[in-house]
């Protein structure tokens, strides 16, 4: 019964941290997207 216990709250944490770092590379991502989209209208601006 205790080692099911375990299983589960190490799952819980596993899933968790998954999520955050999914989330974090994700926000990282998009941060990244728009700043190359933000460089190309800042070169065409200039060109």
């Amino acid at each position: 019964m205790i080692s099911e216990d375990t299983e589960f709250l190490n799952f819980g944490l596993l899933s968790g941290f998954q999520l955050e770092s999914i989330s974090k590379i994700f926000y990282l991502y998009l941060k990244y997207d728009f700043s190359k989209i933000f460089m190309k209208q800042f070169l065409k601006s200039f060109s």
